[in-house]
């Protein structure tokens, strides 16, 4: 998976303002990309959350309403521990981001 992989679900998904990847065994971000710069601690806080939402056993997709907008949390199909966040504006449409997650995971099962 790619920068530009995450771009597209950016893109596919209308008010997605960031898309990215953790390694949750690994805690770690692997990837972003984003509307607007946000700092490592930001992504790091993300990455946290998807954890403790996996960790206790949430079945993907899970969707977390905040003021200032949507996170949703994807798991990846299978027995990797990645997951893929992505934060919508306030009132953007979710509907979209499973489908792109599908996508991009299965572009990446498939090694592209």
């Amino acid at each position: 998976m790619t920068r530009t992989t995450l771009a597209d679900v950016r893109a596919a998904v209308p008010g997605c303002e960031l898309a990215a990847l953790f390694d949750l065994g690994a805690r770690t971000v692997l990837l972003s990309d984003s509307a607007v710069r946000l700092g490592q601690e930001h992504l790091d806080v993300l990455e946290a959350e998807a954890r403790r939402i996996f960790d206790a056993g949430a079945v993907a997709p899970v969707m977390v309403a905040g003021p200032r907008g949507l996170r949703v949390f994807l798991l990846a199909p299978g027995p990797s521990p990645e997951a893929l966040c992505c934060l919508l504006a306030p009132g953007a449409d979710a509907s979209g981001v499973a489908d792109a997650a599908r996508a991009v995971f299965a572009a990446a099962g498939a090694g592209e």
